[in-house]
């Protein structure tokens, strides 16, 4: 079941304990939600660092400010090598998924420290205090994180593996769940950059070394890639639904495609909207299904034909969010069967991490960060413990892709954090990590929480299913067997997952109360707030 906690004045959720603890501590030192999400992340950069480190290749905010009611959105994708020719990379899972030349920017650092300098109240030496101390006196090996090293393990250039792993309380082998691990070298890294400034990161010794390491092992990474490193604060696709306002980062982040299956799924759902079959559709029954997998498809099409790097390529948000592509999707799904598509964009795997919180003024924000996939490039700095992030992989390598690599390029991902406001005050937050279905899950939560009025921790444990265009489509155990059966028989091929995104974060605030209701899971996951 999920974590969940009613609270008065503020509340944080992530997928781990450690994590909502640190955000909880600094909400109570006075910061505001800005300040403990960015601590949080810091203290999940060091105990789940196969999810996101500071040697991530980036992540995306979306922040309503209370002091204005503006809502903005941070971008700091990373950018591929300003050294990248075509053909460096080959293209093959090996060379993009492994080692120094899938290193892209680490963006991670650059985009805490932005969120934090322009909305946060305290001190990035106030927030990293948590993490700090995490990483000096050691925190348990979990058995979460154990599953996935367990699978990484084979993958890992062996002096990286030392590395990360040479103070654990196991003298020898991997480490075990129940073990202690402690992190003196990330320690004295967040130190530096808690004296220095986490600016320290991008112009002096600490990208040198970086680049040096990654030289060694034939990546192209140089000092004027972290000098020219700037993330972004940009403005947010908006789209009206149901008379709240939902954000999310604008493209390469993957929100504008969740909220492209919230408007086409709509279309049948529209009460009287009899020429879509409207009356026949309830919630989580087999033809909402049937047409939630339908508009999924035909949103990741045009994700996979028209995404990439705004900087590159030319991409109409306003055309693509507009109710006249809403219908145009609509119109082409059969709601008596499925479309079987001639090509359907790749669907890889992946980790993240993400957290969102809320204060008493009315900040509110979702925040997500990312290696890629667990462990990134499986390479670890000596004398940092810094995980390397593996951002070329997400990348297309087909020739003319709008997602195609290029020198400076940033690389379309999965991330997708929302908020919705109602009356210009926070109503809903969403995040979770879990690459591809990131963007399916988040579309999903939306449509359980304000069309089907889904409480938080009950959107979280609601069906749901994943497709990137293909069958057979991916089904949750929450899914009831009758459901499942019918939703074969309207044609569709199903496969059972057990893993369809998450740890999900979900809040929601009452409108007339103000009360937060927050909650994170389902496996895993924490809540804290007061």
């Amino acid at each position: 079941m999920p974590q969940q906690i009613l609270a008065k004045s503020a509340a944080v959720a992530t997928g781990h304990p450690l994590g909502a603890a640190a955000g909880l501590e600094i909400l109570r030192e006075g910061g505001n939600a800005i300040d403990a999400a960015v601590g949080s992340m810091l203290a999940l950069c060091v105990v789940i660092p196969g999810s996101v480190g500071l040697g991530g290749y980036g992540g995306s905010a979306v922040i309503r400010v209370a002091r204005t009611g503006q809502v903005i959105a941070v971008d700091f994708d990373s950018r591929a090598p300003l050294g990248y020719r075509e053909g460096f990379i080959s293209g093959d899972e090996e060379s993009t998924n492994y080692g120094a030349r899938s290193v892209s920017v680490p963006a991670v650092v650059a985009g805490l420290d932005m969120i934090l300098r322009d909305f946060g109240a305290k001190s990035w030496r106030e927030v990293s205090q948590p993490a700090i101390r995490l990483a000096e006196e050691g925190f348990t090996f979990d058995s979460e994180h154990q599953r996935y090293l367990n699978r990484c393990a084979p993958k890992f250039d062996p002096a990286s593996l030392k590395t990360l792993f040479a103070t654990t309380s196991r003298s020898e082998g991997l480490p075990q769940t129940g073990d202690h691990w402690q992190r003196p070298g990330l320690a004295r890294l967040l130190r530096r950059l808690a004296d220095d400034g986490p600016s320290s990161f991008y112009d002096g010794e600490i990208a040198q070394h970086i680049v040096r390491f990654l030289r060694d092992r034939g990546g192209i990474l140089s000092v004027d890639d972290f000098h020219a490193y700037q993330p972004q604060i940009v403005d947010p696709v908006e789209i009206v639904y149901r008379g709240l306002r939902l954000y999310t980062p604008p493209p390469p982040s993957g929100g504008i495609t969740s909220l492209g299956i919230v408007q086409t799924v709509e279309r049948f759902l529209q009460p009287g909207n009899s020429e879509r079959g409207a009356a026949n559709i309830e919630a989580w029954s087999a033809s909402y299904f049937h047409v939630l997998a339908e508009a999924t498809k035909l949103c990741w099409q045009e994700r996979h034909k028209l995404l990439g790097d705004p900087d590159f390529v030319n991409i109409r948000i306003d055309q693509l969010v507009s109710e006249k592509s809403a219908e145009r999707r609509a119109a082409a799904i059969d709601d008596r069967a499925p479309c079987f598509l001639p090509r359907a964009p790749r669907s890889s795997s992946g980790h993240t991490a993400n957290v969102i919180a809320h204060d008493a003024e009315g900040n509110l924000i979702s925040l997500t960060a990312t290696q890629g996939w667990m462990y990134g490039s499986h390479l670890v700095v000596d004398g940092m413990e810094l995980v390397l992030n593996h951002g070329i992989s997400r990348f297309d390598f087909e020739p003319d892709h709008p997602n195609a690599p290029a020198a400076g390029k940033r690389m379309q991902h999965n991330m997708s954090p929302l908020i919705a406001l109602q009356a210009g005050r926070p109503a809903f937050a969403y995040g979770l990590p879990g690459g591809p279905k990131i963007v399916n899950v988040t579309a999903q939560l939306v449509l359980d929480t304000i069309a089907f009025g889904a409480t938080p921790a009950a959107s979280i444990s609601a069906p749901r299913l994943h497709t990137v265009g293909n069958e057979p489509v991916l089904v949750s155990q929450h899914m009831p067997p009758d459901v499942v059966a019918e939703f074969e028989r309207l044609g569709h091929a199903v496969q059972r997952e057990d893993d369809m995104g998450g740890p999900v974060n979900v809040l929601g605030v009452g409108p007339q109360s103000g009360q937060i209701n927050i909650a994170s899971g389902e496996t895993i996951g924490a809540v804290a707030g007061f």
